[in-house]
């Protein structure tokens, strides 16, 4: 079993968009935290698509009560959850997960700065490796569930975080969570 999977949203089996108005509510900058919201958050699904699923990515993670539980049970360092309603339906949250960790391995991994936004600080991933032993030193608690800081749409879980979320989607066939472990050298799928 692999010792970390990658978890990510699966676009071809979920073709919902989610809106949410005003992120200001819950929206962390690392260097200042929110520490608590008002009220439970709105979003709104896209008028043509009304079809959400369990679990979406949008910088944020937005996914349901069963998803959010399973995540919480591990007490994932600096991982806020936010009560959201979707429209009118009630048991969706968002998660806003402000734990970086720069643990690509530069050596192996080809990261190049992405062409379509000159002067910006954007890249495109070619292939990323995790540094397994840099990780390694990391305390267990700061790696149950942290973003790839060189690649920021890599989410990646702890090996008894991604066993549970596996058996989650193993009961959920038409879910839109994809899990996918990273490899013994530290390869990390593609997205896609």
């Amino acid at each position: 079993m692999s010792e970390y999977y990658m978890i990510t949203e699966n676009f071809m089996n979920n073709s919902s968009s989610i809106v949410i108005d005003d992120r200001s509510e819950y929206f962390e900058d690392i260097d200042n935290p929110i520490v608590s919201i008002a009220s439970e958050i709105i979003s709104y699904e896209e008028e043509s698509i009304k079809n959400t699923k369990d679990f979406h990515f949008f910088g944020e993670i937005y996914c349901n009560d069963e998803i959010a539980m399973i995540l919480s049970k591990y007490n994932p360092y600096r991982l806020s959850m936010y009560p959201s309603k979707l429209d009118d339906r009630k048991g969706y949250n968002i998660l806003s997960l402000s734990n970086m960790l720069s643990c690509a391995d530069l050596n192996k991994s080809e990261i190049i700065s992405n062409p379509f936004y000159p002067g910006q600080n954007k890249v495109k991933v070619m292939e990323l490796y995790l540094d397994i032993k840099k990780l390694a030193s990391i305390p267990k608690y700061k790696r149950q569930m942290f973003v790839i800081s060189e690649a920021h749409d890599r989410v990646i879980v702890s090996k008894e975080l991604g066993k549970d979320l596996l058996e989650y989607l193993s009961k959920n066939s038409n879910s839109s969570l994809m899990i996918k472990p990273i490899s013994e050298d530290g390869k990390v799928p593609e997205l896609f």
